[in-house]
């Protein structure tokens, strides 16, 4: 009896969280879905395909709201093998992150963390 009561829980919590997990804005009539049988072909047939791939593998969320020019920024620096520095969080690893993006000293005198928490990247 506890095992169904287990189980019933489970399912009940996969439910529910599915519909506040998976909540995604409906996509215009114009537009082609990525994820669509037309969308993967889009992409295999793009002469740009290669370049997606390197850059889909170091796909990151943004730290916050204002970070979106960050998180596409580390994403790109990943993405072409740039010299990283350390990052305490990957061990031996050496790969940008959101944090360590800002610890060279040319990219804080053009700006800071502080100024792009208030007003972003644009």
């Amino acid at each position: 009896m506890q095992n169904l009561s287990i189980k019933t829980f489970i399912f009940a919590l996969c439910i529910a969280g599915g519909s506040v997990i998976a909540q995604t804005l409906s996509l215009p009539q114009n537009l082609i879905p990525f994820n669509s049988p037309e969308g993967e072909k889009l992409l295999i047939e793009s002469q740009s395909r290669q370049d997606y791939w390197p850059l889909s593998m170091q796909f990151i969320t943004q730290r916050n709201q204002a970070f979106c020019g960050v998180a596409s920024m580390v994403m790109v620096l990943n993405a072409l093998s740039v010299p990283a520095p350390e990052s305490p969080e990957f061990g031996p690893d050496r790969v940008f992150t959101q944090e360590n993006f800002f610890n060279n000293e040319r990219t804080r005198q053009v700006i800071t963390p502080e100024r792009v928490s208030r007003q972003g990247i644009t």
